[in-house]
């Protein structure tokens, strides 16, 4: 499972991607305020450590990258399910 960071007009958005056609989906949520952003990631009971989302963070606003993938980490033979998988920045 992965998901997409990326900045627009309205501020960072959270889009799903789909890996099987290779394309980013519609925006699940956008903010301008991150703490807002973060709150909201961990409502969903999305799982990534602060210092992997700040690493994400960091990357769009410097223009490191224009988009980060947040990918699943999870044990072999684990259903890929957004309660219980790790997301981690995809390097």
């Amino acid at each position: 499972m992965k998901f997409i960071l990326m900045m627009e007009e309205d501020g960072y958005e959270f889009r799903y991607w789909d890996d099987v056609a290779e394309e980013v989906g519609s925006t699940i949520f956008s903010s301008w305020n991150k703490n807002e952003f973060k709150n909201k990631l961990f409502d969903m009971d999305f799982h990534i450590s602060k210092k992997n989302l700040n690493r994400a963070f960091e990357m769009v606003d410097t223009g490191e990258r224009s988009f980060v993938i947040l990918s699943s980490k999870n044990k072999p033979n684990h259903l890929d399910t957004l309660h219980e998988d790790i997301f981690e920045v995809e390097p």
